[in-house]
C-alpha cells in the first residue's frame, strides 16, 4: 500500500511538472509570436507581419487612441493594410505579460504593456491584448486589442 501511494504521488508530481513545462513552452512561443509580429509591423515587413495572423470569420482587431478615438480594424484591413500603416520604424518594449492558455492548449490570450519609442524620440504607451489559436502546431493571432494612453 505504501509503495502504491508513493508511486501515485511520484506520478502526479511528474505529470504536473510535464504540464507546467508544456505551458511554459507555449507561453514562450506565444511571447515570441507577439514580439516578432510587433517587430515586423514596425519594420513594414508586410508579408512577414501577415504570416503571424490567421484570419478567421470571428477575427477582430480593436484600437483606442490616447485621445479616445476608436478604430475597428476590419478583416480586410488586416489582410491588406492601407499604405503607411506599417513601417513606422519605432522600437517597442513589451512588459508585464499575462498569458492564459486553454486547458486543451489550442487557444490563448496574452496581455502586456508596450512602450513605443518613435523615430523622433517621443514615447507612446499602450495596454494590449492578443488572442491566439494553435493552428497546425503553430500559434497564430486571431484577435487584437490595443489601448493607447497618456501616463
Amino acid at each position: 500500500m505504501k509503495f502504491q501511494s508513493l508511486f501515485l504521488l511520484a506520478s502526479l508530481a511528474l505529470l504536473s511538472t510535464t504540464i507546467a513545462f508544456a505551458q511554459s513552452a507555449d507561453e514562450a512561443a506565444i511571447k515570441k509570436v507577439i514580439e516578432a509580429e510587433t517587430a515586423a509591423f514596425q519594420a513594414g515587413a508586410l508579408e512577414l507581419w501577415k504570416s503571424f495572423w490567421q484570419i478567421q470569420p470571428y477575427t477582430r482587431a480593436l484600437s483606442t487612441g490616447a485621445d479616445g478615438t476608436h478604430f475597428d480594424i476590419t478583416q480586410e484591413m488586416l489582410k491588406n493594410p492601407p499604405p503607411g500603416v506599417l513601417g513606422r520604424g519605432s522600437s517597442c518594449a513589451n512588459t508585464n505579460y499575462l498569458t492564459h492558455i486553454s486547458t486543451n492548449s489550442d487557444m490563448a490570450w496574452s496581455s502586456f504593456d508596450q512602450v513605443e519609442t518613435r523615430k523622433d524620440g517621443t514615447k507612446a504607451y499602450a495596454h494590449q491584448m492578443r488572442i491566439l489559436e494553435k493552428i497546425n502546431g503553430a500559434w497564430k493571432l486571431v484577435g487584437s486589442s490595443v489601448h493607447w494612453y497618456k501616463p
